[in-house]
């Protein structure tokens, strides 16, 4: 690629500052949002989604199944389903079963 020419990280900055930009803030409606960026962190007043949920794929467990679980002590658990997204959880885990778990599925 003949065009491309990498520079060390201060001349590229010092690039980018030297350049007349002035960025100003803007109140857009929500639809003109799209492909623009947040000139402050914004917070919901309320929970949303408005139950705990699996942040990623994996197994859910009863946390007391895992304490002093490590490499050589590992806590063996039976698999007694799954839990998928979009999907109320009909499955209780008691001691010692865990659950399969998709990302976003509401936590048993």
């Amino acid at each position: 690629m003949a065009f491309l020419k990498v520079v060390p990280l201060e001349e590229a900055l010092n690039v980018i500052n030297s350049l007349p930009l002035e960025p100003k803030i803007e109140d857009v409606t929500l639809e003109e949002g799209l492909g623009r960026v947040l000139a402050e962190n914004i917070s919901s007043p309320i929970d949303v989604p408005p139950f705990d949920r699996a942040k990623v794929d994996g197994y859910a467990v009863r946390s007391q199944d895992t304490w002093n679980a490590s490499e050589s002590n590992p806590a063996v658990l039976k698999v007694i389903g799954e839990i998928h997204a979009g999907e109320e959880p009909q499955i209780e885990l008691n001691k010692g079963e865990a659950a399969y778990i998709s990302t976003g599925a509401v936590l048993p």
